[in-house]
């Protein structure tokens, strides 16, 4: 999964709500793993990440 947004709309929980609205599905049509990765240098990305697990 993957997303770029438009810095005007950062810090507006889009990141988050999309992460979790694709893993529900990975995990509804029986995916047994997902992968998530991001520049190191991009905290709030790995956050949401990190919240999502």
């Amino acid at each position: 999964m993957g997303w770029v947004l438009a810095k005007e709309h950062w810090g507006n929980g889009l990141a988050p709500e999309g992460a979790q609205a694709w893993l529900d599905y990975a995990w509804s049509i029986g995916l047994p793993e997902v992968a998530a990765c991001t520049a190191r240098e991009n905290a709030p990305s790995q956050r949401v990440m990190q919240r999502s697990a």
